[in-house]
């Protein structure tokens, strides 16, 4: 719909270039009952609870990434994984709680295949063990 700068006149014709009323050339795009439906049903309110579901995960991303190096840690990576996923559409803190949650338990996987794979070195004797020995002379 257009309605007219001047005068107020408002049409349905979008190809209008003069108001038939004042004679005016300038007109302005007014959004219609319709149109300003679909524009509220794209921008979805976020909830209380889908607010404190990305706070959530993002709290348990940045434990969980502190915690790596020990099983604690990858419980709560996966814990703000999937809080995450469900919020990270819709609020920031959840898509950061997401991806600190897959950081972290990315981390994780890469250090207990490190472990395994120096443990294996170690035990076929490739690589030497890095323990002190502490001889008394």
């Amino acid at each position: 719909m257009k309605k007219c700068s001047y005068c107020g006149y408002e049409t349905k014709d979008e190809d209008i270039r003069v108001c038939p009323d004042c004679g005016s050339k300038k007109f302005e795009h007014v959004l219609g009952k319709k149109e300003i439906e679909a524009i509220n049903n794209e921008t979805k309110a976020i909830s209380k609870e889908e607010q404190q579901n990305a706070l959530v995960s993002l709290v348990l991303g940045v434990i969980g990434l502190a915690l790596d190096f020990g099983v604690i840690g990858i419980v709560f990576n996966i814990l703000a994984m999937s809080i995450g996923k469900k919020t990270k559409d819709k609020h920031i803190y959840g898509k950061i709680g997401y991806f600190l949650g897959l950081a972290g338990t990315v981390l994780f996987i890469a250090v207990v295949i490190f472990y395994v794979v120096y443990g294996t070195l170690i035990s076929f004797g490739v690589v030497a063990s890095v323990t002190r020995s502490t001889t008394t002379a």
